[in-house]
């Protein structure tokens, strides 16, 4: 991995981490993260990688769906929303999905999420 990349990352875990906080949800943060994060999932995040592995590239994810289970498990991260999806109640609602199975990641798509406000 280059040096480009390995700093790419580090400013996408700390967005991700500054977003997790309520406060500093906006639309600004939302759309960096979501650049780092589509270079990412080209460049770095392969199917077959480990949690591990994941967590150390992208940081920890921003709601995880199935903790403590080995079989499935989801990670989310935002993301900005699909072009087709207008609605404004939206636009903090849609995620990266990583599925995991057995700790290793099986696929990731662009999702809206099920939580609501």
């Amino acid at each position: 991995m280059n040096r480009n990349t390995e700093n790419e990352l580090e400013k996408l875990k700390k967005l991700i981490y500054d977003y997790s906080f309520h406060q500093n949800k906006n639309l600004e943060i939302l759309s960096e993260i979501d650049n780092l994060m589509n270079r990412a999932m080209e460049k770095v995040i392969k199917r077959g990688m480990t949690t591990v592995q994941v967590a150390e590239s992208l940081g920890q994810p921003l709601v995880v769906v199935g903790e403590g289970e080995d079989e499935k498990i989801e990670w989310l991260y935002p993301c900005l929303p699909a072009e087709s999806d207008t609605n404004p109640a939206h636009q903090f609602n849609w995620y990266w999905q990583l599925n995991f199975k057995f700790r290793k990641l099986e696929s990731y798509a662009k999702t809206r999420g099920i939580f609501e406000k």
